[in-house]
């Protein structure tokens, strides 16, 4: 909620400052939904206001953006391996991409009107919330989970399979639960082709890889 509609509700000033907190630009949420301090693995969170939240409260006051990558995947209902990436937003070209809060990544395009076109609205809650198509969400995920990302490797452990197989690495490993929850998170029945992974920026024998090692029921 932001401040006017919580204003409207007849919340005061100061049982705003006790009982909520400020997720990005005015838009609040309640002290109950915070996740605890601690994960189950022992992990800190950087963040404890729960990621499909501030999908929702960066949309609420930049609705012309669309969710990809991460954030699309928290609004077609992935819960694991969200919590703590960065959450992407497509904007146009020549938009200003300095102010946003640490949580959000924004990507320039050109084509932000053929996304738009393409895009879901899949967020009952905020039916004017838009998230990329299927193909261009798991390809933004892949490819951000590719990235080297110290923190993450603390966060999200991955055995050592390497010796077993080479290809087996975190990474791939990474991709493939990614890829597994996104396609029963999206209620896919089947695993799909390449060709729109490819066609979305995924790497040809990336997007083969990860697929072919997908189980939609894993």
């Amino acid at each position: 909620m932001t401040r006017s509609d919580l204003k409207a509700a007849g919340v005061t000033r100061a049982r705003i400052r006790k009982f909520f907190v400020n997720a990005e630009h005015g838009v609040f949420v309640h002290v109950d939904t915070l996740l605890p301090e601690m994960t189950a693995t022992g992990y800190r969170r950087e963040r404890r206001i729960p990621a499909v939240l501030l999908v929702r409260a960066h949309l609420l006051r930049r609705v012309e953006r669309t969710a990809t990558g991460f954030a699309a995947g928290l609004q077609y209902g992935m819960t694991h391996f969200v919590e703590e990436e960065s959450l992407e937003f497509l904007v146009l070209n020549g938009a200003d991409t300095t102010s946003a809060p640490p949580h959000v990544r924004l990507t320039r395009t050109r084509k932000l009107e053929t996304y738009r076109r393409a895009a879901l609205s899949l967020d009952p809650t905020c039916p004017d919330h838009r998230a990329t198509d299927p193909a261009t969400t798991l390809a933004r995920m892949l490819m951000a989970t590719a990235e080297a990302d110290a923190d993450r490797s603390r966060r999200w452990r991955i055995p050592d399979l390497i010796t077993v197989r080479l290809h087996l690495t975190p990474t791939f490993i990474r991709s493939v639960q990614v890829s597994d929850h996104f396609h029963q998170a999206w209620g896919a029945v089947a695993v799909g082709s390449a060709g729109p992974l490819v066609a979305a920026g995924l790497s040809a024998e990336t997007a083969a890889a990860v697929l072919g090692f997908t189980d939609v029921g894993g």
